[in-house]
Order: C-alpha cells, then structure tokens, then sequence
C-alpha cells in the first residue's frame, strides 16, 4: 500500500513556504521544505497569486515531492479576526446565521466575504464566537490559482496558531 504524503502551504501576499509530510509513524516525517517569493510588484494589494502557485508547484518538482494531499494557512495579514456574538447555542444554528451577525457586529456589507468560525463559549445567552473574514476575491485567486498547477487543497484556513508551530 501506497503511503499518502501532505503538503502544507503557508501563504503570504507575495510570499509562501511548502512543507511536505509523510503520513508514515505518529509524528511524519519531514520530506522537504521550501519557501518561494514573487517580487515586489506595482499593486502590492493585488499580489500574483498565478506566479506564487507556479513557483510553489515547480519547487515540488525540482524536489521530486509527491502528495495526496494540500492545506494551505493564510498569513494573518489576508484576514480579519473579529468577536461576535450569537444567540444560539446550536452548532447547526449558529453555521445558518453567522453572516447575518457578522454583518450587524461589524455594520458592513460582507456580501463578498469568505468566513470561518469558532466556537469559544457557550451559555444561556448564546455563544461567544471568533470569526475569521477574508475577501472572497483573494480566495478565490488563491485556489484557482493552486488549482491550475494541480495543488488542489482540501482546506484553507486562517493561520491563527502560529505560536504553537515549533521549527
């Protein structure tokens, strides 16, 4: 039987580093690591997240690493991390409304916004809960752009624990 290897990715504006792992043993094994950058460009805001994938898919195979599987953390700077609370104590509830509460807590339109959420504290009153927003725009280039160097993950996430990662 095969073992399956991940890759994770850290993604910056303009920067990204890739790790891949061996799913073999308790702790995996480090197969490879890198970090790749673009240049600075004249739209800063606007980074070329097509330059970063390629750089990132021609570092793995420059090292002959191979995958099943790709997660990618987002640097803090591509997201916004906010308090909000809601009324329900229900996980399935609280997934039906949280952009409607995110949308009153922070008095803006989040009609092109990408979300996440976790749960902090629940009690009669609701749930205390910390909401991650990016542009929908900015993931979107991100995936179709690791998508189209066949890196396609199955998460993306808010890099929130970097204090817990230990190099």
């Amino acid at each position: 039987m095969a073992s399956q290897n991940y890759l994770g990715i850290y993604i910056c504006k303009d920067t990204a580093v890739a790790v891949c792992l061996d799913s073999q043993g308790k702790d995996g094994n480090v197969l490879g690591c890198f970090s790749v950058s673009v240049e600075a460009q004249e739209h800063p805001a606007n980074p070329d997240m097509s330059a970063l994938a390629s750089l990132i898919a021609h570092g793995c195979a420059e090292r002959g690493l191979t995958f099943s599987e790709v997660a990618v953390a987002l640097d803090c700077a591509m997201f916004m991390q906010h308090s909000v609370h809601s009324e329900f104590d229900d996980p399935k509830q609280i997934a039906a409304t949280v952009r409607f509460d995110t949308e009153e807590a922070l008095a803006t339109d989040i009609t092109d916004v990408a979300l996440a959420f976790k749960v902090n504290s629940t009690d009669r009153a609701g749930s205390q809960l910390t909401v991650f927003t990016a542009q929908r725009k900015i993931l979107s280039d991100i995936l179709h752009s690791l998508q189209q160097h066949n890196l396609d993950p199955v998460t993306i996430e808010p890099d929130v624990n970097l204090s817990l990662i230990h190099i």
